[in-house]
């Protein structure tokens, strides 16, 4: 057996109070365990002045991959190989919350923050972030002892990094709401009776709620009103047999017989045998005014003369009905009276009338426009025309001539004095390459209005115009519409046709 030196401590079931200079032994607990000042057991009662050994950490920077585009500065969460591998695409539109949160929903295990605004609209680009290294390993194996990690700031770093930033819950004024904005929430507090809960004036306080979580609100000129609209409403809820007697009094059933005497609200009038004037200037209240038989006086201001119902003559009905009506061509003088046109509305092109010749009214649709007959008959002057007659003196009518730059005539209309010529489109097909124009011709005067080419592969041309681009004529004694056409080349002739879509009016 080796010799050695045994160093021996004591337990005692408390600790003895020793004073400056004096030696002991070494303290023991009951499994002999030696104690160290500062060791503390699970669910030891803390003590002010307890003595304690400081936890040290090993600083440990380890990188996290961040990127700065403008004012946004966009860090990943997890360090290493993950966190080099984030790719922010911006298109221009989206701003920065709704691509990092589109990131983060699709990459939960590799989400990134950023700093900035979140209503920043970068420019189209990717953005990658880099820089990114693993923390240092300070332990061989798993289940070895190891430094707790900090920061440079000190602060201990944990598996699951936390990252609050002012954008996630900071909103500028008018920024735009965006689907799933982070925010804080507004805390209010119960207070079943309202009573005061802070110190002095100026001191911040909370929003309160009743038990139904309705928020209390003040409002002093409201206030005012109400305290001053409770104390007239008292005022007369006091006499209130005295204001039922009064209205019971007032109050008549319908069918219920007059008696003198009874008590009402009337509309009162005054009796004035001659019609004369009883208010001092435009604008006063008047009485309304009877004869003197009771009957109401009233006028029409828009007649000639007053009509007083009560004594109107047939004469004064027939002189009024007479200034309502006009002669055939007579001058219109500003003011002149006349009867009201009435219109039925028929929403359906339905006759309203029962047969030819009689009275019927004018017609309206749903929403008061007059119906009128847009049809034209095709039998009165200026009906639309087509295939209009040719004037051509030639036996071989629509026969072009062989002489290169003749035209020749192929349909001709004429368009008299007076009248006027509204051209919506012309057709013409020759079989030899050439052109074809459309004009006006007054004998002294030629006018070009369209001129077109054809050739063996498109022999036809055609045109059509709207109402609105339409080619208006002025008609002469002397004054024709004409389409001719002209060969190209010189030798032989051509056969020719066309025709004119016109109105004469």
């Amino acid at each position: 057996m080796n010799d050695f030196g045994l160093l021996v401590g004591e337990y005692n079931a408390s600790l003895p109070s020793l004073v400056s200079g004096e030696k002991n032994e070494l303290q023991l607990d009951i499994n002999g365990r030696l104690i160290i000042a500062g060791q503390w057991f699970e669910d030891d009662a803390h003590v002010s002045g307890d003595a304690g050994l400081f936890a040290l950490g090993v600083r440990d920077d380890g990188t996290l991959a961040e990127e700065t585009v403008g004012p946004n500065t966009f860090t990943a969460v997890s360090r290493g190989t993950i966190g080099n591998s984030i790719s922010l695409v911006f298109d221009g539109i989206d701003d920065v919350t709704t691509v990092v949160n589109a990131w983060n929903v699709a990459n939960p295990n590799n989400m990134v923050s950023f700093t900035g605004s979140g209503a920043t609209v970068p420019s189209a680009q990717t953005v990658n972030l880099s820089g990114a290294e693993n923390n240092s390993i300070w332990t061989s194996d798993h289940g070895d002892y190891s430094p707790i990690s900090v920061d440079k700031y000190g602060r201990m770093q944990v598996i699951a990094a936390v990252s609050i930033e002012p954008s996630d819950a900071e909103f500028s004024e008018d920024s735009p709401n965006s689907s799933g904005d982070v925010g804080l929430h507004v805390l209010t507090v119960r207070q079943d009776v309202l009573a005061i809960s802070t110190s002095a004036d100026g001191d911040y306080a909370d929003f309160k709620v009743n038990d139904l979580g309705e928020l209390y609100v003040h409002d002093t000129d409201v206030l005012a009103q109400l305290v001053l609209i409770k104390g007239d409403t008292a005022t007369i809820a006091s006499d209130t047999t005295s204001i039922d007697a009064t209205l019971t009094a007032l109050s008549k059933l319908e069918d219920a017989a007059h008696s003198s005497g009874d008590a009402g609200i009337q509309a009162l009038a005054v009796r004035q045998d001659t019609l004369a004037n009883s208010t001092d200037a435009d604008g006063d209240y008047g009485s309304l005014k009877l004869n003197v038989k009771g009957e109401l006086y009233v006028t029409d201001t828009d007649s000639i003369a007053e009509l007083v119902l009560a004594n109107a003559s047939l004469d004064n009905i027939e002189l009024y009905l007479l200034n309502q009506q006009h002669a055939e061509d007579s001058a219109h003088i500003s003011g002149d009276i006349g009867s009201f046109a009435l219109a039925v509305r028929n929403d359906a092109e339905a006759s309203l009338v029962d047969t030819d010749g009689d009275y019927a009214p004018l017609q309206v649709n749903s929403i008061g426009r007059l119906k009128v007959d847009a049809n034209i008959s095709d039998s009165i002057p200026g009906s639309f025309e087509y295939n209009a007659t040719d004037d051509l003196a030639a036996a071989a009518d629509g026969l072009i001539s062989g002489i290169s730059g003749t035209y020749t005539t192929l349909v001709s209309r004429a368009v008299g004095a007076g009248e006027t010529a509204y051209i919506y489109g012309y057709q013409a097909d020759m079989d030899v390459n050439g052109d074809i124009r459309l004009i006006s011709d007054d004998g002294s005067d030629i006018i070009t209005y369209k001129v077109r080419l054809n050739s063996s592969s498109m022999p036809g041309v055609s045109e059509h115009f709207s109402n609105e681009g339409r080619i208006e004529i002025a008609g002469s004694a002397t004054t024709f519409i004409r389409i001719q056409g002209r060969k190209r080349g010189v030798g032989g002739n051509g056969n020719g046709s066309a025709s004119l879509h016109i109105r004469i009016v």
